[in-house]
């Protein structure tokens, strides 16, 4: 892949033939190497605005601002920046979950086998806290990676509580199914007395939201608060969230500020206690109606804390008459209705029509980006399996029998094409644009005429197309392959015996 650039800049592609070193190196050629501009930006930068964040990202000059993804063989144009074949660090923060952070948190170490799906434990919390929702209820999280698929995992575990294996089971079995965008999916529940030696414990395993914020950090902590607009976010999606199972009179049981979390890349906010409700009070004695009522009520009182950025706000404290400095009356009115649980989903989410068809705009917005981030990168793969392919060939110590030494002395000489590039004070040129529409060049094998120059000091031009450097590869990486294949079958055959 083609990550991690060591220059920030690319030059002009079509400059780098000839000007290499076979053996000792060679100068760029001033003449032929075209005329850089002074800025290495060349793209205007563009801008989507949401109520809950600001995306900035590159248009392409050539498709007159479009962000829609290209065809183009060749996906980037010569003198562009590296920042155009690779995603944003803030996208990709949300891909994957930095390897320092992880590292640097404290490890649980558990030798039982029922846990043996998972790869090193590490704390989310360093200590058991009793919990917000249940004043009874002690409890600590976990983040680690699946063995067998290395998705992240979010473990929850709940401290000392007698329940039976068959219990966790009816409530795994109702919601490991459901999928909705603000929900975080159940995977498994285990009770086990082997997590933690002595203690009694069930582990709840949720899909872990890289990057993703508690409320109380992202809200509630010095210097932070949310909007009016951000909030009207937050309810279209948790409304979205309730309405889902309402709909099915499935009630969703623990909502609570502590149970939320806020990807702030996205603006997207997640549930992450469905089950956990069910599994402590599996028989609650009101009707489900008054259980949906509930949810209702329990988002109007996060709004209000929200809204107030105090959690110990009470109900009581509500002044429905008087909203608060930055927020409109039309906005107290939704937290009332909440709160007083006079309506329910499906009437919030006629109430909330406009608001619901701006943040469709919202998302749609952002889903074009995120398209435009990933048509950065959607070569690399096919890159990465071309330099594979070609140093397996360069650097096999086998005796393959190719049909002529030419073939790999000749994808030999393109390596050092590709990579030994110097200026003209004979230092190394890191020329990412040379070498990546090269290699594209490569794999789908134009018929251009590139030269190489041999290793007898530049005596040597070898002419050769692209096209017969991609039959050759393709040749020899094939022969390769036939020989792994037969050495596995006589090592199978030597081991029968």
């Amino acid at each position: 892949m083609l990550g991690g650039g060591r220059n920030n800049a690319l030059s002009s592609p079509g400059a780098a033939q000839g000007n290499y070193s076979s053996g000792s190196r060679r100068h760029m050629n001033p003449a032929t190497a075209g005329v850089v501009p002074a800025s290495p930006q060349l793209v205007s930068p563009g801008s989507f605005t949401s109520p809950h964040s600001l995306y900035q990202h590159s248009v392409d000059f050539r498709t007159g601002g479009s962000v829609s993804m290209s065809n183009d063989t060749f996906p980037a144009a010569p003198y562009t920046t590296t920042g155009n074949l690779f995603m944003s660090p803030e996208v990709r923060y949300t891909l994957g979950f930095p390897t320092g952070a992880r590292n640097s948190r404290p490890v649980t170490n558990v030798s039982s086998s029922k846990f043996s799906g998972y790869t090193t434990i590490y704390n989310v919390e360093n200590e058991v806290k009793p919990s917000q929702l249940f004043s009874k209820l002690r409890s600590q999280c976990y983040h680690s990676i699946a063995r067998y698929s290395g998705k992240d995992i979010f473990l929850r575990r709940i401290v000392n509580v007698h329940i039976s294996p068959e219990e966790c089971k009816v409530v795994h079995d109702t919601y490991h199914h459901y999928r909705h965008p603000n929900l975080v999916t159940l995977s498994d529940i285990t009770p086990t007395d082997e997590f933690v030696m002595g203690s009694s414990d069930v582990i709840m395993a949720y899909r872990y939201v890289v990057g993703a914020k508690s409320l109380q950090e992202a809200f509630f902590s010095p210097d932070t608060g949310a909007t009016e607009g951000l909030l009207w976010s937050f309810t279209c999606q948790l409304v979205s969230l309730l309405r889902s199972f309402h709909e099915i009179m499935v009630p969703v049981r623990g909502l609570h500020w502590t149970k939320l979390l806020y990807l702030e890349t996205t603006g997207r906010f997640y549930f992450t206690g469905i089950g956990l409700v069910d599994l402590l009070d599996p028989k609650p004695q009101q009707p489900i109606t008054a259980l949906m009522k509930l949810d209702i009520q329990a988002l109007g009182l996060i709004l209000y804390q929200l809204a107030t950025r105090n959690v110990n706000v009470k109900v009581e404290n509500f002044n429905s008459k008087q909203p608060l400095p930055g927020f409109s009356p039309s906005f107290w009115e939704l937290i009332k209705t909440c709160l007083e649980g006079n309506a329910d989903s499906s009437q919030l989410c006629r109430a909330l029509g406009e608001r619901m068809s701006m943040e469709v705009g919202h998302q749609e917005g952002h889903s074009e980006y995120l398209l435009c981030q990933c048509q950065k990168e959607m070569h690399n793969g096919r890159i990465m399996r071309l330099l594979i392919k070609l140093n397996f060939v360069l650097e096999s110590i086998n005796d393959v029998d190719y049909t002529t030494d030419s073939q790999r002395y000749a994808l030999r000489l393109f390596s050092q094409f590709l990579f030994n590039q110097v200026d003209e004070s004979n230092r190394v040129h890191t020329d990412w644009g040379h070498v990546y529409h090269c290699l594209n060049k490569l794999d789908s094998g134009s018929s251009e005429m590139v030269q190489l120059l041999g290793g007898d000091g530049g005596t040597t031009v070898l002419v050769v197309s692209y096209a017969d450097l991609r039959q050759s590869l393709e040749t020899m990486f094939e022969r390769l392959q036939q020989i792994s294949h037969a050495s596995v079958e006589v090592d199978a055959q030597n081991f029968m015996q």
